[in-house]
């Protein structure tokens, strides 16, 4: 939709365009086919305010847009850091060593490369919710439709890593830790001993390009019977450790810093409805 105002005195493009854009456009959509807003927009309202009161709410609102973007950059690089960070701390296909061990552990031996199949084993099951109490923050719980609440930690003995489909419905996988009480039909994934620490394992897994085994034509799956041949590197416990705890400081720190934004963004929006007028009647 473009809406010139190059001639229009009295209106301050800034002020206009956040006006339009807290509008509800949803009474002038029309078509079945590809929905559109037709001329009718010509009949719509607005209340304009004098010029130094627009002035003064489009700064305000941009001030917040800039605010928005830099926290979405900031989301954007940390998540870009952490994808590259994984790529330094897991050894490369073919390769025993990562190319980033911490101070401790450059002198260790390579890592023991083994099956998937060797180190984790999987169940296919129809999980049932009881005990588990859900609360609104803290590790996610991952269910056939995603996320389904969240539980604060996993210090229970029985925990696994949850592989379902996201929401998105092309077959890429959510992998989570949880606990085994998931109200879901899913795949999960459990260390075979105690040599393995299910937090590092999760990272291993995330850190796989897993799209080469996606298969059917409906609703696509991964089978743990093919990713299950996959090679990867085991180090020590104690490196495994200290690799989770890398990477669980810095996912704690990415969910922060998307919490934040969405606190902008829910802070903007409610800003929008008390700066606008809600209902005109001109």
């Amino acid at each position: 939709m473009v809406v010139n105002v190059d001639n229009s005195p009295g209106v301050i493009k800034g002020f206009l365009y956040f006006q339009l854009k807290g509008t509800n456009w949803n009474y002038l959509i029309t078509g079945s086919g590809q929905p559109q807003i037709t001329g009718e927009i010509k009949k719509h309202k607005v209340a304009l305010p004098s010029l130094d009161e627009q002035q003064k709410i489009a700064d305000c609102l941009s001030s917040l847009d800039e605010l928005i973007e830099l926290q979405a950059k900031k989301l954007e690089a940390l998540q870009a850091h952490k994808k590259g960070l994984m790529q330094q701390l897991f050894p490369r296909e073919g390769e025993t060593t990562p190319r980033l061990r911490f101070p401790e552990f450059r002198n260790a031996e390579p890592w023991e490369v083994k099956r998937l199949s060797d180190i984790a084993r999987h169940e296919t099951s129809s999980l049932t919710l009881n005990t588990l109490v859900l609360t609104d923050s803290g590790y996610p719980i991952y269910g056939a439709n995603g996320c389904i609440g969240f539980i604060d930690s996993f210090e229970q003995e029985d925990k696994y890593i949850a592989m379902v489909k996201d929401g998105s419905g092309v077959g890429r996988l959510t992998i989570r830790e949880g606990k085994s009480s998931v109200l879901s039909t899913l795949t999960y994934i459990k260390p075979r001993e105690k040599s393995v620490l299910v937090t590092w394992l999760y990272y291993c897994l995330s850190a796989l390009d897993l799209s080469c085994f996606i298969k059917g034509s409906g609703i696509p799956h991964i089978y743990f019977s093919d990713v299950g041949a996959t090679k990867v590197g085991l180090p020590s416990l104690p490196e495994q450790q200290k690799i989770a705890d890398c990477l669980s400081s810095l996912d704690e720190l990415i969910e922060l810093q998307a919490k934040q934004l969405e606190a902008l963004q829910t802070h903007k929006k409610g800003l929008m409805q008390q700066l606008f007028p809600q209902e005109i009647d001109l």
